[in-house]
């Protein structure tokens, strides 16, 4: 296989996978949990507390800082120092909104500042997409900031807990031999405007996040030389032209966005430019059938996404029916409608059933609850409400 893909588990990632699967032979997909097996507070430049990247049933065991990784000596200083004062102002400009003094006399003077703004928004006339706030980075910093394992704050990550980590991910992945030649984890996220259910629609295997910070954790792990040396002493060995990637699915408009590729090796320049194509072949066959279910068109599907009174630009995880745990041949040839969990799972490697019953104990328990809520919001939506 030339790639090899490990989407989330969700319901939404099983469209795109098959289309993926379509468009070329070389393509593999697994299905994992979307926080990759790494439960970690990620903590943005410039800030001393973080966000768990993990499910509600764990507690972040490690803390990952982001970082400038590569960049010379003296320049995360120097962001630091800007991002910290564009913080600074945010704070003050976001108390000053809230305060008593301003409820009449900030709207009576600025609101109409806001007037272009809403008459956008409200006729519906395209818009930026929404992004991150740069927060005194530049956009050639902030595409290269992402975490950085060999910071000296990014506590529990030792040498040997990095190792353990990438066994674990892979043993309960499944992918321990037969590695393709570019791996990419794929985490998902949505990209809304204004939406106060946001949180409903990213990565519950997340904490309600992007999945992005996962993703690239996991690729950075997988690509360190001293990971895979403790990882061939384990039995696991990666080949020598193997690199692993990172990506994000935005769930409401199915595109992939890829992460880091600054860091693309020159031997795989070419290759990864044949990913990229068939992320955007598969990403227009992925919304014309989600199209077809909404009852609209490709382009409808983005303009959902960037309307600020849309609170239900995607279906999200409604319409699940089954949670399948299985390898990849027992669905693959199906068409599943976006309508089933698939954990990748290959019984061969996991004689005493241990990787089995950690899937039963965790992601099982979680489908589970999802399902149950929209089966009772549906029967009984007086107690639990309407979908």
């Amino acid at each position: 296989k030339k790639l090899q893909m490990v989407f989330c588990i969700d319901v939404r990632s099983e469209v795109i996978r098959r289309h993926f699967e379509t468009v070329a032979d070389s393509i593999e997909t697994f299905g994992f949990a979307g926080f990759f097996g790494m439960p970690m507070e990620f903590v943005p430049l410039g800030e001393s507390s973080g966000v768990n990247q993990c499910p509600v049933l764990l507690s972040p065991s490690f803390r990952v800082h982001e970082g400038l990784p590569g960049t010379p000596p003296g320049t995360v200083e120097r962001v630091l120092e800007r991002r910290r004062e564009s913080l600074w102002r945010r704070k003050i400009w976001k108390s000053f909104q809230g305060s008593a003094v301003s409820c009449f006399s900030y709207v009576e003077s600025l609101g109409l500042a806001y007037l272009p703004k809403l008459c956008i928004d409200a006729l519906r006339w395209p818009r930026a997409k929404s992004v991150e706030p740069l927060n005194g980075l530049s956009a050639t910093e902030h595409a290269h900031a992402g975490p950085d394992l060999c910071c000296a704050q990014s506590g529990g990550l030792s040498p040997q807990r990095k190792i353990d980590l990438a066994e674990g991910m892979l043993r309960n992945l499944g992918l321990t031999s037969g590695f393709a030649r570019i791996v990419i984890f794929c985490g998902h996220a949505a990209d809304v405007v204004n939406n106060p259910y946001k949180a409903g629609l990213d990565c519950g295997a997340c904490g309600g996040h992007s999945g992005e910070p996962n993703a690239r954790v996991a690729a950075a792990l997988l690509n360190d030389p001293e990971v895979r040396h403790g990882l061939s002493l384990r039995g696991i060995e990666i080949p020598g032209d193997t690199w692993f990637a990172a990506a994000v699915h935005l769930t409401t408009s199915d595109e992939i966005r890829f992460c880091d590729s600054h860091l693309c090796p020159a031997s795989h320049a070419d290759d990864y430019l044949q990913v990229q194509q068939w992320a955007q072949a598969a990403g227009r066959l992925t919304r014309m059938e989600r199209s077809q279910r909404l009852g609209g068109h490709q382009e409808d599907l983005v303009r959902r996404s960037r309307d600020w009174s849309e609170v239900r630009p995607e279906w999200g995880l409604a319409g699940n029916a089954a949670f399948i745990v299985a390898r990849r041949e027992r669905t693959q040839r199906l068409n599943l409608n976006g309508r089933a969990f698939l954990h990748s799972y290959r019984h061969e490697l996991d004689p005493d059933c241990k990787v089995l019953e950690l899937i039963m104990t965790a992601p099982m328990i979680v489908t589970n609850w999802i399902n149950m809520q929209y089966y009772a919001s549906t029967v009984a939506h007086r107690a639990f409400g309407r979908v």
